[in-house]
């Protein structure tokens, strides 16, 4: 699970769901990462990791936090992705929402949460075994199902 927020500057947190009961190993220097491993990015402030958790088991665990109008959204073999807006966002999000067409509500749902909206998006999990690449970094086929910038 990730999350990337504003916080005087961008405070992210990824966090491991390891269900099997393991502690991560620290991986040093390079190569392909095996389950329940982590590297740091050696000059770099980057972390990699990799949780245990198969193709048809993402979207089976739902997310402890989720308001009532989000439990039960999340579908199988989908990433469940939260966008939060407030202000202007948030209501021509509401407005884009509800002039949507029939087909878009399968996959996307906006709910109010506290004082914004929340735009959840059901991403497919694309189940493609990319190899390990050389550099550690250029991986084929990119981006990943979902990229972070800021």
């Amino acid at each position: 699970m990730g999350h990337v927020g504003e916080n005087g500057s961008v405070l992210w947190q990824n966090q491991h769901l390891n269900g099997t009961g393991k502690k991560f190993k620290d991986k040093n220097g390079r190569g392909k990462l095996e389950h329940d491993e982590l590297r740091k990015g050696g000059n770099k402030l980057e972390i990699w990791g990799r949780d245990e958790v198969g193709h048809s088991d993402i979207g089976k665990t739902e997310a402890p936090d989720l308001v009532p109008e989000l439990k039960g959204f999340q579908e199988p073999k989908y990433f469940l992705v939260r966008l939060r807006f407030d202000g202007e966002d948030a209501a021509a999000i509401q407005n884009w929402f509800a002039a949507a067409p029939k087909a878009v509500p399968r996959n996307v749902r906006v709910v109010a949460e506290k004082n914004s909206i929340v735009m959840a998006i059901n991403v497919k999990a694309i189940d493609e075994r990319r190899t390990w690449p050389t550099d550690d970094v250029t991986f084929d086929n990119m981006p990943w199902e979902i990229r972070y910038d800021w």
